[in-house]
Formats: structure tokens, C-alpha cells, sequence
């Protein structure tokens, strides 16, 4: 960002007419200007700081008063703000987005390489929109349903996926990021580097590799869990994973990879539990026999081609 853009934030910011992207966009910025000597920071002293920051514009750099911020981040933080509004710079500097490319995966995950090097594994019944050359600040995609990135890091030059009403924002790191509409949830799982999650001012939690947190955008609730991150994530390995799961999560996954309505018979039926792997391409019909026999259960297609599971299962 340039000078003048910097001040224009940080005068909102002390006036407390900051949206929440626009307060993401400067924790971002303050990030790039002195990270040998971060090393742990509450909310209220990067406050503080950012004000100092702002009295003592025109700056090349900021001088980084405080030697305390988050531990020295190997991969740059992740800041989440769920939030309607895009970044003020968003709306003042269109330069390098005139035309975006849309990849969408209809039938199976795709892999796609963006211009800056970073990956992105989109899955079934998703999609990603990203211009096809991104402008001189900032680096923006547009996500719609499931998306496992890897995002080659770049100081200077944040990237920032919009998922609906949700801003994240990252320099540099590996994550999944998961929008459940049918539970009003997104849910955030680290692979590799460091993140930060908020709605709006309000800080929901750091997450380290193998955490996850999941936000509902209804009650506001949040959970945070220790996870195991390649079984999060593996789905952009192979095309499903199910660990123990209930039948009624596993026709969930099923619906949404397949396209499918899936329902049970019974609700003992969708309690019963399953643990396995479906491989890249395997039919629907091998995956649906293959629950059914291990938990006793038949299937059958009903006239308006759903799916309908029924037996007593196994729990």
C-alpha cells in the first residue's frame, strides 16, 4: 500500500470507523514491517501501536516500537474477518483485475496453479474466480464451497480469498477452509503456519498446524479443536475420507461429491458408523454398496433418483 492509503486507514482506524476487512488489511500491512522482532502481542497493544504508527506519518516503514507480537511467524499469519465489506483498496485500485477467470469443478477436484505460483485444489461442486493477472498490492480469489490452498508467500503482496460474506487473508501459509451452508458453519483447519480468526472485532482464536475452528454464522458460536490436518485435508488427495463417521455425515460428503439426495429409513440407520476412503473416479454405486454391507444396510434409487439407505445398521 502506498503512503497515502496507509494514512487514510489508520485515520479511520483511530476514529474507530474501521470496518473489519479494513482492519485485517492493516494487521496485514503491520505484519511486513519488522517480523525478526515479533513476538507476542495482545489485540489492544497492536491497537496501540497501529495509533503510534499513524502519528507519525509520512513513512518509508514503520518504525515497530514494540519487540513482543505473536511468536516469529515461519509462514505468515492468516487473519480471517467475516465480514460483507472488501477492502477499502480494494475499491481504489482496480489495476490489475479487469478480467476474471472462472474454474469451476462440476464432477470431480481440480487442481489450479494461479499466476503468482500459489495452488489451489478445488472441490466437486465448487468454485474459484481470480483475475487473470493479479493487480501490484494485493492478490484476490473468489471462492465458492470447499478449497485447499497453498499459498507461496509473499510478504509485500497479501492474498485474500472472499467465500461469501467471509475475507480471509493470508501472506504465505497451507489451510482448508470449508463453507457448510446447510449448517450455517465455516470452519478453518491449519496444515502448515500460523492463523488468526475474527468476526469482525471480536477475536475467535489462534490457530497453530493441526487446530481447527469452526465458526457458526447463525449463533455466533465458536469451537476449537486439535485435529489431525491430513485427514482434514485429505480429500483433495483422494476424493473422500471418512474416519469413524456417522452414516448421516457420510450422506452429507456423499451428496455434495456426488450430487445425490440421500436419506435414511430410520435414524438408527443414520447413527451407525463408518471408516474408509473412496479412490479418484470410483462409482457412486461401489461406494454406497460397500457402506451397506459393512453396516448391514441395503439401498435402493427412488423415483426421483435419491438415494434411500434403510436396515437396522451397526453402532
Amino acid at each position: 500500500m502506498e503512503n497515502q492509503e496507509i494514512e487514510a486507514l489508520l485515520k479511520k482506524y483511530r476514529k474507530g470507523s474501521a470496518t473489519a476487512a479494513e482492519k485485517a488489511l492493516l494487521e496485514s500491512w503491520y505484519l511486513q514491517q519488522d517480523t525478526d522482532g515479533i513476538q507476542s502481542l495482545s489485540p489492544g497493544e497492536l491497537e496501540e501501536d497501529l495509533i503510534s504508527i499513524g502519528d507519525d506519518l509520512p513513512l518509508k516503514r514503520a518504525v515497530v516500537r514494540r519487540l513482543n507480537w505473536w511468536p516469529r511467524v515461519a509462514a505468515a499469519i492468516l487473519i480471517i474477518s467475516f465480514s460483507g465489506y472488501f477492502y477499502w483498496h480494494h475499491a481504489h485500485d482496480n489495476s490489475g483485475s479487469a478480467r476474471l477467470v472462472t474454474h469451476s469443478a462440476p464432477a470431480g477436484k481440480q487442481q489450479i496453479s494461479l499466476p503468482d505460483g500459489s495452488r489451489v485444489w478445488v472441490n466437486t461442486g465448487s468454485k474459484l474466480n481470480w483475475p487473470g493477472t493479479f493487480n501490484k498490492n494485493i492478490r484476490e480469489v473468489y471462492l465458492e464451497g470447499e478449497a485447499y490452498f497453498d499459498v507461496k508467500h509473499n510478504a509485500a503482496l497479501p492474498f485474500v480469498i472472499h467465500t461469501g460474506s467471509v475475507t480471509t487473508t493470508v501472506l504465505g501459509t497451507a489451510f482448508n477452509i470449508r463453507q457448510d451452508l446447510k449448517h450455517h458453519t465455516v470452519t478453518v483447519t491449519v496444515e502448515r503456519g500460523k492463523v488468526g480468526v475474527s468476526n469482525g472485532t471480536r477475536r475467535l482464536g489462534i490457530l497453530l498446524p493441526d487446530q481447527q475452528l469452526s465458526f457458526n454464522t447463525d449463533n455466533r458460536q465458536v469451537t476449537q479443536q486439535r485435529v489431525d490436518a491430513s485427514l482434514v485435508i485429505a480429500w483433495h488427495k483422494i476424493d473422500l475420507n471418512f474416519d469413524d463417521m456417522t452414516l448421516a455425515d457420510v450422506a452429507l460428503q456423499l451428496e455434495q461429491h456426488y450430487h445425490v439426495r440421500i436419506s435414511f429409513s430410520n435414524e438408527q440407520i443414520g447413527r451407525s458408523r463408518f471408516t474408509g476412503a473412496t479412490l479418484t473416479g470410483e462409482k457412486l454405486e461401489d461406494v454406497l454398496q460397500a457402506i451397506c454391507e459393512f453396516n448391514q444396510a441395503t439401498y435402493r434409487v427412488l423415483p426421483d433418483h435419491s438415494i434411500m439407505i434403510s436396515g437396522k445398521g451397526r453402532n
